[in-house]
């Protein structure tokens, strides 16, 4: 169970989150924060976290800028992750963070909505596709009690789109007392306030003859508060840093494919002389085929090993150059495994989560699949085994990794 801190509990946001850890098992609220505190809460409260002697494994905020530095204080002191949806931050705030992450998990996001982070993801990508030749504008709306204007959602949908686009441009925060027409290199932000809004934001694309238009529009303060809680939970496997809400969603991709390739032949290379030029004219040699999972092992002795993978409709065709190549070296040798199929397993979120490679072969292991080769990336997995293996392990893995048979 993750222990859970509310730093702002007496707000409508702290409330919120109480109330829906309250029906997750996975939570257990030991403690809330709060400057002003009012009301009955089913947990001990205190007005500074540094007052606070309970020790959290995550304290999920939602206050004012000027009460971050206690919070960090108490994180840092107990080792607790921090889930930061405070917006308004200054460089003073920014840097406290920051210092803090050395020693915790820090997730700070200006909008823990799914969908908003979304939004993000689009804007960019629009900004790329769409160029230089839109004005953008963006609006957003909130209740008649927020009180930084933009939002911070607004900024970083502004961020996302100068990151799409190919030439700089400066935010422009209305246009009252600027008699003059609007200039290219612009993005406008117009902030509205009103009744309980809880939070609508539109990014338009005007071009010449049409508009482009996305918009997010929240119904209710809970989506955030389940923003939150995710965060947390997330939180609780991280190591100290920085986080964003983008790394939460790749960490739900953690492994998110496995393809399988039947026709799959291993070419190895042994007794290979330790000169880069005899690499050279091995990969030379079959470079009008097209090959997959090199493989070279450190050199001992003045020699090494190295192996690659093609289909097996190549295998032929591949070993035949590779011999004709080390003709020149009387100790080298090449063999041919035309038996072998190649599982890969694939996902974003592989870069941030540790332990996904050992879960693979543990899984591989127990279906008696002996691994002939592995290759690796930051995002990906291939593994050759034998073809009589592939179904067993084929099933194996995608109930390890919650894989349906269509990915």
């Amino acid at each position: 169970m993750i222990r859970i801190l509310i730093h702002g509990c007496s707000g409508k946001m702290g409330r919120m989150v109480a109330e829906l850890a309250a029906q997750d098992g996975r939570f257990s609220i030991v403690a809330g924060v709060d400057q002003n505190l009012s009301g009955e809460f089913p947990f001990p409260t205190y007005h500074k976290a540094t007052e606070c002697p309970i020790a959290a494994d995550v304290a999920i905020d939602f206050t004012r800028p000027e009460s971050l530095g206690d919070l960090m204080g108490y994180c840092v002191q107990n080792g607790t992750a921090a889930v930061v949806a405070t917006t308004g931050l200054g460089d003073r705030e920014l840097s406290r963070l920051a210092l803090a992450a050395q020693s915790v998990p820090v997730l700070r996001s200006a909008n823990l909505s799914l969908g908003v982070n979304l939004l993000q993801e689009l804007c960019q990508r629009a900004a790329a596709f769409l160029g230089d030749g839109y004005d953008i504008e963006i609006t957003e709306t909130h209740h008649n009690q927020k009180v930084d204007a933009p939002s911070g959602t607004a900024l970083a949908l502004a961020d996302s789109l100068r990151a799409g686009l190919h030439t700089s441009r400066r935010l422009v925060f209305g246009r009252h007392g600027k008699n003059e027409k609007r200039m290219e290199d612009e993005i406008g932000i117009h902030a509205l306030r009103g009744g309980n809004v809880v939070g609508e934001h539109n990014i338009y694309f005007f071009g010449g003859n049409e508009t482009v238009h996305l918009a997010h529009s929240a119904q209710s303060r809970a989506l955030f508060a389940q923003g939150a809680l995710r965060a947390a939970e997330f939180l609780s496997r991280q190591l100290p840093g920085m986080y964003s809400m983008k790394d939460l969603l790749l960490d739900d991709e953690v492994v998110s494919h496995l393809h399988v390739d039947l026709e799959q032949a291993l070419v190895a290379v042994t007794g290979l002389p330790a000169d880069p030029g005899c690499l050279a004219a091995v990969f030379d040699a079959v470079s009008t085929i097209n090959i997959d999972m090199i493989d070279q092992s450190p050199a001992s002795g003045g020699v090494y090993n190295v192996s690659f993978t093609c289909s097996t409709q190549d295998a032929s065709a591949a070993l035949e150059k590779v011999n004709q190549v080390l003709i020149n070296w009387p100790g080298a040798s090449c063999t041919l495994d035309n038996q072998a199929a190649k599982l890969t397993l694939e996902g974003r979120g592989m870069a941030r989560r540790s332990g996904v490679a050992a879960q693979a072969f543990r899984t591989l292991a127990g279906c008696g699949a002996f691994i002939k080769s592995i290759t690796t990336s930051e995002t990906k997995i291939s593994c050759l085994i034998a073809p009589v293996n592939v179904p067993m392990a084929e099933a194996a893995l995608r109930e390890a990794f919650n894989l349906p048979a269509n990915v």
